[in-house]
C-alpha cells in the first residue's frame, strides 16, 4: 500500500459558473483528499453547486474531504464526508486564502473518527464562509474545529466563536 499525501480523487481548477458536482462516490483511502477547489468561480444567480456526494479520506498521511483555496460563490450541499486518516492536520473541511468567499454549507456531514477536525477555517478565509447551518459535524478528537486562529473544542464552542450552525448537531 502506498500513501500519497497530495493525490485528490477529483481536482477541481479553474471552473466557471452554474458547474454542478453531484452523486459523486469517491474514496482517497491513503492520504491525500476527497475533492480539491482552487480557482473556481460562480457568480451571484450562477453558484457552483456540490452536492449528494459521498467522499472518504484516510490513511496515516494527512488528508482533507474537501478544500478550498481561492473559491468564490460556492453552494455545498447534502454531502457526507468522512475522514478516518489519523495524521494530525486531517481534516474534513478545509478553506485557506483570502480568495475564498462566499462558500454556503448546509446540510452535510461532516464526520472525522481519525481525531482531527470537521471544519479548518483560516484567519484570512474566515468570511469565505458566508453560510453555515443544519449540518452534522462529529469528530473523535478534542478539538471539533479550527476557527480564526484557534482550536474550538466542542459544537457550542464553535457556534460561538463562529457565528454559524446556530442549528446544527454532533452526532456519531
Amino acid at each position: 500500500s502506498t500513501t500519497y499525501a497530495t493525490f485528490y480523487a477529483m481536482y477541481f481548477s479553474s471552473c466557471d459558473n452554474n458547474m454542478i458536482i453531484r452523486n459523486n462516490k469517491v474514496s482517497s483511502p491513503s492520504g491525500g483528499g476527497g475533492m480539491y477547489f482552487t480557482g473556481c468561480e460562480g457568480a451571484a444567480g450562477l453558484p457552483i453547486n456540490v452536492y449528494n456526494n459521498f467522499i472518504h479520506a484516510g490513511g496515516a498521511a494527512t488528508c482533507y474531504g474537501m478544500y478550498f483555496t481561492t473559491s468564490t460563490d460556492m453552494n455545498i450541499w447534502h454531502n457526507s464526508i468522512h475522514v478516518t486518516g489519523t495524521a494530525a492536520i486531517s481534516r474534513c473541511f478545509n478553506a485557506t486564502g483570502a480568495g475564498v468567499i462566499k462558500l454556503a454549507v448546509q446540510n452535510n456531514v461532516l464526520a472525522n473518527t481519525g481525531g482531527g477536525q470537521t471544519f479548518y477555517i483560516v484567519t484570512a478565509a474566515l468570511p469565505g464562509l458566508s453560510v453555515s447551518n443544519y449540518n452534522n459535524l462529529y469528530s473523535t478528537g478534542a478539538n471539533i474545529a479550527f476557527w480564526d486562529a484557534a482550536l474550538v473544542p466542542t459544537l457550542a464552542d464553535w457556534k460561538i466563536a463562529s457565528g454559524k450552525d446556530a442549528n446544527s448537531v454532533s452526532a456519531n
